[in-house]
């Protein structure tokens, strides 16, 4: 009889393995209780009710990005911070942990939602993940209202109906408001990326605090509807980042001032403060639903576009750059490493005997054995900057800024095993087998250099190796001489 080793579930603490996994359950844990102390503390009336919850928005979108080991432990100790948390604002230590309870059954019920959902990386700012969102945003509270209305009714005799409809609304407003934002920022953060320059998405973010401030700090004026233009011109500028950070900025000033005593909910006669929060809430769920669906699509629009751009740079076969884009990045990349003062190198190759191989083999065999090679240049090619791209037929070019002779040789000495390894079968081939030639020219950028000539440079070096047996590398290099003005190519065998 054997025994299995316990399960993930059964030990929930059992995947922290290392000091770097029990900071990546803790610090959500630790957000996740200040946003749930201020959440209560800032923003609450009558039955200690947040008119928005962030905390449950922000550990939702960790988990969501999480690895499913990490989520017992996370969910654990956001409990545990959030029972501190209610203690902190006055609650007694049962009611402390109930109300616990209900937001950490609410968090378990939404990614059970959420998988049932059958998404599997949730890209909210596709508008089909996004409508499947809101519905898990407007299903996953019920059952928590429902049963902190029952235990909050029988605590403090707050009215069933209120504490259900406050707390539905709280929570799915920071689940609108809060994931979204807190989704994006931590894929972006993961990625090292963004959809938007800094300083544009900073001053979208300003130009909507502005905005806000200035609707929400007066009472005299209900100018409710001048927010929406700005927020929709943060979707088009700053992309679904800036819409997303947009409609956080603006919950928070508008909670923060009504709850004040400032701003237009506050001109409704003899409207009570419940009733003032619950009209801000429609509010806020109308600005969610107006502005994120036309921030999504825009999102879509540009990452299709971002797309075909791509797909009219990249060779259709091979999946390499085309030689447009080829000559595109070139370009660029010349000017930069000129800037920087950086040397530069391009090799230029293809495969020998070729047409050989497609006579003797057949063209479905020739696009295979170039989809091979292919695999191998990109490999070769593999630092953000490199550039491996099909030049034309068999014929290869790859660009190495910030790269001198020797990285390059030892980039062509790569391509070289790389291609032997292959081991594709060629008998009208002298080595019964798939190689290539390769010319190199390495330089370093100058405003006396032609770039242009630095391709024929390394061009002159492949038809060398060609000429010296093929299967090998040949340098050529580029000298100007500024005193006659001429260039002298001097080609010479390296492999």
């Amino acid at each position: 009889m054997t025994t299995s080793a316990p399960s993930a579930a059964a030990q929930p603490f059992a995947g922290l393995t290392d000091p770097k996994e029990w900071a990546r359950a803790i610090v959500p844990a630790l957000v996740f209780g200040l946003a749930a102390f201020g959440g209560i503390e800032l923003t609450r009336f009558g039955g200690r009710i947040a008119a928005i919850w962030p905390a449950n928005g922000i550990l939702l979108a960790v988990l969501m990005l999480g690895r499913p080991r990490a989520i017992s432990p996370v969910i654990g100790l956001a409990f545990a911070a959030n029972v501190i948390s209610n203690l902190c604002t006055g609650d007694h230590l049962p009611a402390s942990v109930f109300l616990a309870s209900c937001n950490t059954l609410e968090i378990v019920a939404s990614l059970l939602l959420l998988r049932v959902a059958g998404q599997g990386e949730w890209m909210i700012e596709n508008p089909q993940h996004m409508l499947r969102f809101g519905l898990v945003c407007l299903a996953a509270p019920i059952g928590s209202s429902a049963l902190a209305a029952v235990g909050l009714n029988y605590m403090t005799g707050a009215w069933a109906p209120d504490v259900f409809a406050n707390w539905f609304a709280a929570d799915a407003l920071g689940y609108a408001v809060v994931t979204p934002i807190a989704l994006v920022l931590l894929r972006q953060f993961r990625q090292r990326r963004g959809d938007a320059g800094p300083l544009k998405t900073a001053l979208v973010i300003a130009l909507v605090l502005a905005a806000s401030i200035l609707v929400f700090s007066q009472n005299r004026y209900p100018l409710l509807f001048a927010v929406f233009p700005i927020l929709i011109v943060a979707g088009f500028t700053a992309s679904f980042t800036g819409a997303a950070a947009g409609l956080l900025v603006l919950a928070g000033v508008s909670v923060g001032f009504t709850m004040g005593g400032h701003g237009p909910f506050h001109l409704i006669p003899g409207a009570s403060p419940q009733e003032r929060i619950i009209v801000l809430q429609v509010f806020l769920f109308a600005a969610v639903i107006t502005v994120f669906p036309v921030a999504g699509i825009l999102a879509q629009r540009t990452r299709m576009e971002a797309k075909l751009v791509d797909l009219a740079g990249t060779d259709a076969l091979t999946g390499l750059a085309n030689r447009v884009r080829f000559s595109l990045a070139f370009s660029s990349l010349w000017s930069h490493t000129q800037r920087e003062r950086a040397p530069l190198s391009v090799l230029m190759l293809d495969i020998d005997f070729f047409k050989q191989f497609n006579d003797r083999y057949g063209h479905l065999a020739g696009d295979h054995c170039l989809e091979k090679v292919a695999t191998v240049l990109a490999d070769a090619a593999r630092r953000p900057l490199d550039l491996a791209a099909r030049y034309g037929g068999e014929e290869f070019v790859i660009l190495l800024p910030h790269t001198p002779l020797e990285g390059a040789m030892r980039v062509a000495d790569a391509i070289h095993r790389g291609i032997e390894s292959l081991g594709i079968e060629h008998s009208g081939s002298s080595h019964g087998h798939v190689t290539v030639s390769i010319g190199v020219c390495a330089v370093q950028p100058t405003a006396e250099l032609n770039a242009e000539r630095v391709l024929q440079t390394a061009d002159a070096g492949l038809y060398e190796a060609k000429r010296n047996g093929r299967a090998r590398t040949e340098v050529a290099t580029y000298d100007l001489l500024e005193a006659t003005g001429t260039d002298n190519v001097v080609e010479f065998s390296r492999r």
